[in-house]
């Protein structure tokens, strides 16, 4: 049965991830650009691609791994105005807040993450860090 159920699958062509050409536009145009993009796809191209959330966490975190810290702040801030329940974005943002050095910034978007999703582990042990090192 195994045999079959991977045939059936064969044939089914998964979407790209958008997070490809938000990272060339990202590289191309700056954050403007890569917004820009966000923009286009949405509107004119959206059922072409997929995992539109996490490749807004993913170009927010690619760019705080790359201490861009004020363009994944940007980037982030906008993530989650277009996903607001996202606890992924939301620590990352967290954790580009406290890199900044704005602890209280940090601390709220914590917190939110905690709120959209309380089993978030990261986001409570960074929340209980930062409240304890007062």
């Amino acid at each position: 049965w195994i045999e079959g159920l991977v045939k059936d699958f064969s044939g089914i062509k998964t979407k790209p991830y958008i997070y490809n050409p938000l990272y060339t536009a990202l590289n191309n145009g700056g954050v403007q650009g890569a917004f820009n993009k966000y923009y286009d796809i949405k509107k004119n191209h959206s059922d072409e691609y997929s995992y539109f959330e996490i490749g807004l966490y993913w170009i927010g975190d690619y760019l705080l791994k790359k201490n861009r810290i004020k363009e994944s702040l940007e980037f982030l801030n906008f993530a989650v105005q277009e996903y607001p329940q996202s606890t992924y974005i939301y620590t990352t943002l967290g954790e580009a807040y406290f890199k900044n050095g704005d602890k209280q910034m940090a601390v709220d978007s914590f917190k939110k993450a905690l709120k959209s999703d309380p089993t978030n582990e990261e986001a409570e042990t960074r929340l209980n860090q930062l409240q304890n090192n007062k």
